[in-house]
Protein backbone atom coordinates (compact mmCIF):
# COMPACT_ATOMS: atom_id res chain seq x y z
CA UNK A 1 0.00 0.00 0.00
CA UNK A 2 1.67 2.97 -1.15
CA UNK A 3 1.16 6.48 1.26
CA UNK A 4 1.59 9.55 -0.35
CA UNK A 5 3.77 11.70 1.43
CA UNK A 6 4.71 15.37 0.03
CA UNK A 7 7.35 18.18 1.26
CA UNK A 8 9.07 21.23 -0.15
CA UNK A 9 11.87 19.13 -1.48
CA UNK A 10 9.50 16.36 -3.28
CA UNK A 11 6.78 14.33 -3.94
CA UNK A 12 6.49 10.19 -3.40
CA UNK A 13 3.29 8.81 -5.02
CA UNK A 14 2.27 5.56 -6.50
CA UNK A 15 3.71 7.18 -9.88
CA UNK A 16 7.14 7.19 -8.61
CA UNK A 17 9.14 9.78 -6.66
CA UNK A 18 9.02 13.21 -7.97
CA UNK A 19 11.83 16.05 -7.57
CA UNK A 20 12.14 19.36 -9.08
CA UNK A 21 16.00 19.07 -10.47
CA UNK A 22 16.91 21.97 -12.49
CA UNK A 23 13.68 23.72 -12.12
CA UNK A 24 11.82 21.37 -14.08
CA UNK A 25 9.77 18.44 -12.40
CA UNK A 26 11.05 15.01 -12.62
CA UNK A 27 9.68 11.78 -12.08
CA UNK A 28 11.65 9.12 -10.25
CA UNK A 29 10.22 5.28 -10.64
CA UNK A 30 11.58 4.12 -7.55
CA UNK A 31 11.34 -0.04 -8.42
CA UNK A 32 14.63 -0.69 -8.92
CA UNK A 33 16.28 1.30 -6.22
CA UNK A 34 19.15 -0.14 -4.04
CA UNK A 35 19.95 2.34 -1.60
CA UNK A 36 19.19 6.15 -0.86
CA UNK A 37 22.82 8.22 0.44
CA UNK A 38 22.08 11.52 2.00
CA UNK A 39 25.54 12.82 2.58
CA UNK A 40 26.33 16.12 4.24
CA UNK A 41 30.10 17.43 4.05
CA UNK A 42 31.78 20.06 5.88
CA UNK A 43 33.28 22.99 3.89
CA UNK A 44 35.99 24.93 5.59
CA UNK A 45 36.82 27.92 3.01
CA UNK A 46 35.84 30.78 5.84
CA UNK A 47 37.55 28.72 8.81
CA UNK A 48 40.42 28.70 6.88
CA UNK A 49 40.84 32.02 5.89
CA UNK A 50 40.33 33.20 9.77
CA UNK A 51 42.79 30.59 10.97
CA UNK A 52 45.43 32.28 8.61
CA UNK A 53 44.11 35.71 9.54
CA UNK A 54 44.93 34.95 13.20
CA UNK A 55 48.67 33.28 12.49
CA UNK A 56 49.14 36.69 11.02
CA UNK A 57 48.17 38.99 13.47
CA UNK A 58 49.64 37.00 16.14
CA UNK A 59 52.90 37.69 14.38
CA UNK A 60 52.86 41.22 14.94
CA UNK A 61 52.65 40.93 18.49
CA UNK A 62 56.50 40.05 18.46
CA UNK A 63 57.09 43.51 17.79
CA UNK A 64 58.35 45.57 20.71
CA UNK A 65 57.18 49.19 19.34
CA UNK A 66 53.40 48.41 19.46
CA UNK A 67 51.70 49.71 22.34
CA UNK A 68 50.86 47.47 25.02
CA UNK A 69 47.05 48.51 24.50
CA UNK A 70 47.52 47.68 20.39
CA UNK A 71 49.57 44.06 21.16
CA UNK A 72 46.13 43.57 23.63
CA UNK A 73 43.65 43.88 20.84
CA UNK A 74 45.55 41.65 18.41
CA UNK A 75 45.78 38.87 20.85
CA UNK A 76 41.84 39.41 21.28
CA UNK A 77 41.10 39.77 17.46
CA UNK A 78 42.99 36.63 17.22
CA UNK A 79 41.67 34.62 20.06
CA UNK A 80 38.06 35.45 18.57
CA UNK A 81 39.14 34.40 14.87
CA UNK A 82 40.18 30.80 16.15
CA UNK A 83 37.12 30.38 18.24
CA UNK A 84 35.05 31.32 14.55
CA UNK A 85 37.45 28.98 13.09
CA UNK A 86 36.12 25.78 15.57
CA UNK A 87 32.50 27.01 15.74
CA UNK A 88 31.70 28.30 12.19
CA UNK A 89 30.71 25.71 10.22
CA UNK A 90 29.84 25.22 6.36
CA UNK A 91 28.32 22.05 5.05
CA UNK A 92 26.70 20.78 1.65
CA UNK A 93 24.34 18.12 1.32
CA UNK A 94 24.01 15.88 -1.41
CA UNK A 95 20.68 13.76 -2.05
CA UNK A 96 21.77 10.47 -3.80
CA UNK A 97 19.66 7.46 -5.05
CA UNK A 98 21.43 4.37 -6.23
CA UNK A 99 19.62 1.90 -8.94
CA UNK A 100 20.64 -0.93 -10.30
CA UNK A 101 22.43 0.69 -13.67
CA UNK A 102 23.20 4.38 -12.65
CA UNK A 103 22.87 6.74 -9.97
CA UNK A 104 20.98 10.21 -9.25
CA UNK A 105 23.02 12.80 -7.33
CA UNK A 106 21.10 15.98 -6.29
CA UNK A 107 22.69 18.47 -4.20
CA UNK A 108 20.17 19.97 -1.78
CA UNK A 109 20.10 23.50 -0.49
CA UNK A 110 20.20 24.49 3.63
CA UNK A 111 16.86 25.29 4.17
CA UNK A 112 15.62 21.80 2.13
CA UNK A 113 17.94 19.60 4.09
CA UNK A 114 15.44 18.33 6.86
CA UNK A 115 12.84 17.61 4.39
CA UNK A 116 15.11 15.67 2.06
CA UNK A 117 16.34 13.54 5.25
CA UNK A 118 12.42 13.13 5.52
CA UNK A 119 12.05 12.46 2.22
CA UNK A 120 14.49 9.71 2.22
CA UNK A 121 13.22 7.58 5.23
CA UNK A 122 9.63 7.78 3.05
CA UNK A 123 10.87 6.54 0.22
CA UNK A 124 13.07 3.30 2.56
CA UNK A 125 10.27 2.65 4.91
CA UNK A 126 7.39 2.66 1.63
CA UNK A 127 9.79 0.11 0.16
CA UNK A 128 10.56 -1.94 3.04
CA UNK A 129 6.84 -1.87 3.60
CA UNK A 130 6.30 -3.22 -0.35
CA UNK A 131 8.88 -5.59 -0.29
CA UNK A 132 9.20 -7.42 3.29
CA UNK A 133 12.30 -5.68 4.76
CA UNK A 134 15.00 -5.46 2.11
CA UNK A 135 18.53 -4.89 3.65
CA UNK A 136 19.54 -3.77 0.41
CA UNK A 137 17.18 -1.11 0.67
CA UNK A 138 18.49 1.56 3.47
CA UNK A 139 19.27 5.25 4.08
CA UNK A 140 22.93 5.59 4.31
CA UNK A 141 23.52 9.04 6.22
CA UNK A 142 27.05 9.90 5.39
CA UNK A 143 29.35 13.20 6.81
CA UNK A 144 32.46 13.89 5.53
CA UNK A 145 35.20 15.65 6.94
CA UNK A 146 37.03 17.05 3.95
CA UNK A 147 39.91 18.52 5.99
CA UNK A 148 42.13 15.24 5.42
Amino acid sequence: MINDYKNDFGELNKEGLTLIINQRKQTINIINLVRITFVKKQMYHINFIAFLLAVFLILFVKNNTLSNFIQLMIITSSIILIIITFYFKEFEYSFILIKKNFFINIKVKKKLKKDAQELAMHIVLLLQDACGFDSRVVLVERIYDNST
